[in-house]
């Protein structure tokens, strides 16, 4: 989402509100309920950041994502649409490479777990090879 938001903010010249609510209806992010809130309190007359944190609300009892990121999400609302385009565009940069390192630490985080989960599994399978023998 950061990538398509800092592509729209580089080469249109439309207001952040515009943009989100056109990602809101674009076929890759038509099932993400969170920019169909957003854009409902947009038009409902709110400001971009009272209605991303109102959205972020909504969304978070819907949502199955941890504190953690519906955090990471409320930090990327603090300076959007509050800057110039080039502040703008670095932000969606900045939470972009904050967002791909913490993929890459989920997926270390997986492949150790899933090591753990084999190794439990061939004791287990065979713990009970040696019961029932």
């Amino acid at each position: 989402m950061f990538r398509e938001i800092e592509a729209r903010i580089s080469f249109a010249l439309t207001p952040t509100g515009e943009i989100l609510c056109a990602l809101n209806h674009s076929d890759n992010f038509s099932s993400f309920s969170f920019l169909k809130f957003l854009c409902d309190y947009l038009e409902a007359g709110e400001s971009l950041h009272d209605s991303w944190q109102k959205a972020l609300k909504k969304y978070q009892t819907a949502s199955a994502l941890a504190k953690q990121d519906i955090l990471f999400l409320s930090e990327f609302s603090a300076l959007f649409g509050n800057t110039d385009k080039e502040g703008q565009k670095q932000n969606c940069r900045f939470f972009l490479e904050k967002a791909k390192e913490k993929r890459m630490r989920l997926l270390e985080e997986l492949k150790t777990k899933q090591k753990l989960s084999y190794a439990l599994g061939a004791f287990l399978g065979l713990f009970c090879c040696i019961i029932f023998m």
